[in-house]
């Protein structure tokens, strides 16, 4: 039995434009996006409760609609619920997806990537880094890294929007911080 074609890209294009370029999947636990340049971004999310400081997100991006369907074997408009976490995590895992954590008390974001057997923590708007010698991949790892230094945090925003350099004694936790996790 042959295979089903792909679905053609065309086709997913128009489906995106007519729902304004933006599809909720599974409940809204998946979301869909159509850039103007024609990349498609898919974001499972992964924690997302009333009166948390942040949500958690799992993001995966593909350089056009074509890459997405071929990447998920998608042959009809249906197919688009078929579309699974694990594939998503898979990704994440081999370094081709970010977990992206939006930090509410802060406007700002922390994000996680998988290079080399470990988890990069980093944050551009932060100027924040952090490397941590084993792969965080359980929503439960990310939600300790994020309340365990949540005051940490809170200091590299407060002086970042002071506009005042991080304090040395910042600096030494972070790296105290770091330390620790290479003993884990």
């Amino acid at each position: 039995m042959n295979p089903m074609p792909f679905l053609e890209e065309e086709i997913l294009i128009a489906y995106f434009v007519k729902n304004e370029n933006i599809l909720y999947l599974k409940k809204n636990t998946f979301c869909l996006h159509l850039s103007r340049e024609g990349s498609v971004t898919l974001t499972h999310f992964l924690f997302n409760e009333k009166g948390a400081w942040y949500e958690i997100e799992l993001i995966v991006q593909y350089p056009s609609a074509g890459a997405f369907i071929e990447a998920h074997g998608i042959s009809s408009l249906k197919n688009l619920n078929d579309i699974s976490a694990g594939i998503l995590m898979s990704a994440y895992l081999s370094g081709n997806g970010m977990v992206h954590a939006n930090l509410w008390n802060y406007e700002t974001e922390i994000n996680f990537k998988i290079e080399k057997r470990r988890t990069i923590v980093f944050s551009l708007p932060m100027n924040f880094y952090d490397e941590i010698e084993k792969v965080l991949s359980l929503t439960d790892q990310f939600r300790a890294y994020l309340d365990e230094r949540e005051g940490l945090l809170n200091q590299i925003v407060q002086e970042k929007l002071n506009r005042v350099p991080i304090r040395p004694e910042v600096l030494e936790e972070i790296r105290k911080l770091q330390s620790a996790e290479k003993l884990m």
